[in-house]
C-alpha cells in the first residue's frame, strides 16, 4: 500500500513495515529523507495515507496513529503539539479506513461511523460549525462507500450505497455544484440523482461519473482541468 502527497510519499510493505520518504516542513518543523527510510520497527501496519504535511496510519489490532505537523490539530491528539513519530490517537481498536487531507483527517470505524478532525474554517468537517476539531468527532452522515482524497482539497464529497452525492466545504470555486459560490458546513446532497457510481476531488474542482458512463466535472477552471475545452482566467 503506498500513498502520496504534494512533497512526501509513504507505504506499508507485506511485511507490515512502514516507509517514509520526502519532506514534510513547515516553520521549524522538518522530516526529510530523500530515500525510503523505515518509521521504527513494527510489524504490523496495515494501512497509511500521506495528508498535507502529517500522516495516518493504521495497526492490525485496529488503533489509529498519527504523526507529523499539527497546526490545526489534524493528528487528532487534542492539542496543537508536532510529532515525529508515529503517536496514537485515542483508544480505540476499531478502526477500518484513514484519510489524511489538506489539514484535516477522517477515519471510519467497523460499524461505518465517519469521524473528522482538524482544520475546519470553510466548514470542511461537515459538524455544522467552523471551529477545529482537536480530537475525532463523528460525522453524521451513514452509509458512504467511497471517500476521494485530496491533499489539496478544502472541500469534501462523498457517495452513499444509494447512488447519492454529498459534498461540504469550500465552496468559493462552485466546487459544491450546488450553483453557488457559498461554503458550507454540513453534507448538502447535489441534486436528486441516485445514478452516480465513481468520484474525485481536485483543489478546486469536483469530477463523478453516472452508472451510463457519462463524466461530469464542476467549479474551478483556470487550468481548464474541467475538461469543457474552456478555461476562465480571473
Amino acid at each position: 500500500t503506498v500513498s502520496t502527497a504534494l512533497t512526501h510519499s509513504v507505504g506499508v510493505k507485506t511485511n507490515g513495515t512502514i516507509w517514509y520518504w520526502g519532506n514534510i516542513a513547515s516553520g521549524t518543523f522538518s522530516i526529510t529523507s530523500s530515500i525510503p527510510i523505515q518509521i521504527g520497527s513494527a510489524s504490523d501496519w496495515t494501512a497509511i495515507s500521506a495528508g498535507s504535511n502529517h500522516i495516518l496510519a493504521l495497526k492490525s489490532n485496529g488503533t489509529l496513529w498519527a504523526w507529523g505537523l499539527n497546526n490545526f490539530s489534524q493528528l487528532g491528539l487534542g492539542n496543537t503539539t508536532n510529532m515525529s513519530t508515529p503517536t496514537q490517537v485515542g483508544t480505540a481498536t476499531d478502526w477500518d479506513y484513514i484519510q489524511a487531507g489538506y489539514n484535516s483527517s477522517l477515519a471510519v470505524k467497523k460499524n461505518g461511523t465517519v469521524w473528522i478532525w482538524g482544520n475546519n474554517v470553510e466548514g470542511g468537517l461537515g459538524d455544522g460549525t467552523n471551529t477545529n476539531k482537536n480530537v475525532p468527532t463523528q460525522l453524521a452522515i451513514t452509509n458512504s462507500i467511497k471517500w476521494p482524497n485530496s491533499t489539496l482539497s478544502n472541500h469534501l464529497m462523498t457517495l452513499k450505497s444509494d447512488g447519492s452525492l454529498w459534498l461540504w466545504g469550500n465552496n468559493a470555486n462552485g466546487q459544491l455544484g450546488d450553483g453557488s459560490i457559498n461554503n458550507k458546513n454540513i453534507p448538502q446532497r447535489l441534486g436528486t440523482d441516485s445514478d452516480w457510481t465513481d468520484i474525485a476531488v481536485g483543489r478546486d474542482h469536483s469530477l463523478a461519473i453516472k452508472s451510463d458512463g457519462s463524466l461530469w466535472a464542476w467549479g474551478d477552471k483556470y487550468y481548464a482541468q474541467l475538461g469543457d475545452g474552456k478555461s476562465i482566467f480571473y
